[in-house]
């Protein structure tokens, strides 16, 4: 018992020590050239607000280029000097993105830009993701060991098998739902300003590592931040700025416009590490109800299938001629493998009476003919 609560102990030690060295490695690769990026669209913006109205065709297109790239990049022009100093690598949002790499759930709104970002990512992905499965079994291990407790005092209680099975499953699914689904799905109905369904929608659509990208955690709604930048704008300049950072491909990496507290997305990124080993369980669970069900399905199949052939087989002989019904067919039916060892029996004591019989016979037959 020691031994296995000692390497659990290190289990999560050594896995949550993995994600703090490679939040910390990612933030030192890449935040600088994050921040030189902000500092070259800043420069963009600035003369394109200067010059706009002198503008050829040609050097729009060019504008609207590098501002996309720039969005697609996480970069995003809106605001004063001072945003330049808030990135998208702190330490908070490093280790949220180690979190989605191991996790498989690879949202794509944040991502390494830099070669030595991208190399790193390669081999922290190929022993993390191994680590992140074994860290999610011993947890799920936790988990099934609780049930297993719930069902073991309920016994005690006097509780039958099949009811405290029930209730355990009950429990499992009811304290996971709310603990990992509701729960969760108001505090981003506070903190985002989502509707309860979109952090629903967001909660399981994580959990699952489907990762659409369209809501993610600490990434407000850039929409606000273009309405209210509206103001000290001109009609052409909210038009062009408008078109482009309303575009689909806008929303990508931490936007402005809205605060949240330090280490919010750490936070949310070890909900998404227990999450996972809880819906992991839900799902094998299901997978396992569905193959059961599926047996099912093919017995009863099977036994429809072997009663419809036993009746066309009847019917077929019936219709027969008498002459071409096999003897064995013509004879009544036993009643099964006892009823022919119980024939077989009295055949051989019978048989066995008749031999006496013979031999007293016999013996008579030759006492006669001594005297």
């Amino acid at each position: 018992m020691c031994t296995g609560k000692l390497q659990t102990s290190l289990l999560v030690v050594g896995y949550f020590v993995y994600l703090l060295v490679g939040a910390a490695v990612f933030q030192a690769l890449e935040r600088t050239a994050e921040k030189q990026e902000k500092i070259a669209a800043a420069q963009m913006k600035e003369a394109f607000l200067q010059n706009f109205t002198h503008l050829t065709i040609a050097e729009i297109e060019q504008f609207m280029k590098n501002l996309t790239k720039a969005i697609q990049n996480g970069v995003y022009p809106v605001g004063n000097e001072s945003q330049i100093e808030d990135s998208n690598w702190d330490f908070s949002d490093s280790f949220f993105f180690a979190g989605t790499v191991v996790s498989t759930i690879g949202y794509g709104t944040l991502h390494p830009k830099t070669a030595g970002g991208q190399i790193f990512c390669v081999f922290f992905a190929l022993f993390g993701i191994p680590l992140n499965i074994v860290f999610l079994h011993r947890v799920g291990k936790m988990l099934s060991l609780l049930c297993k407790k719930l069902g073991k005092f309920l016994y005690e209680k006097g509780m039958r098998k099949k009811k405290i099975k029930f209730l355990t499953l009950l429990f499992f699914l009811v304290m996971g739902i709310l603990v990992f689904l509701c729960l969760p799905s108001l505090f981003f109905q506070i903190t985002e300003g989502w509707s309860y369904s979109e952090g629903i929608y967001f909660a399981f659509i994580t959990l699952s590592t489907i990762g659409f990208g369209d809501y993610v955690a600490g990434k407000a709604d850039f929409r606000e931040d273009t309405q209210q930048n509206a103001r000290v704008m001109t009609a052409k300049q909210f038009e062009l700025v408008n078109f482009l950072l309303l575009s689909p491909s806008s929303s990508t990496g931490k936007q402005p416009g809205r605060n949240y507290f330090r280490y919010y997305r750490m936070l949310v990124a070890i909900w998404i590490l227990f999450g996972l080993a809880w819906i992991a369980l839900l799902f094998n669970l299901l997978t396992m109800v569905l193959e059961d069900t599926e047996k099912i399905i093919v017995k009863d199949l099977h036994q429809i299938g072997k009663v419809s052939k036993d009746n066309e087989v009847s019917e077929r002989r019936r219709c027969w001629p008498a002459q071409f019904i096999p003897e064995e067919d013509l004879l009544p039916p036993r009643a099964g493998g006892d009823a022919e060892k119980t024939d077989s029996l009295a055949a051989d004591s019978e048989q066995k009476k008749n031999e006496k019989r013979v031999f007293s016979y016999s013996k008579t037959i030759a006492i006669t003919y001594e005297n």
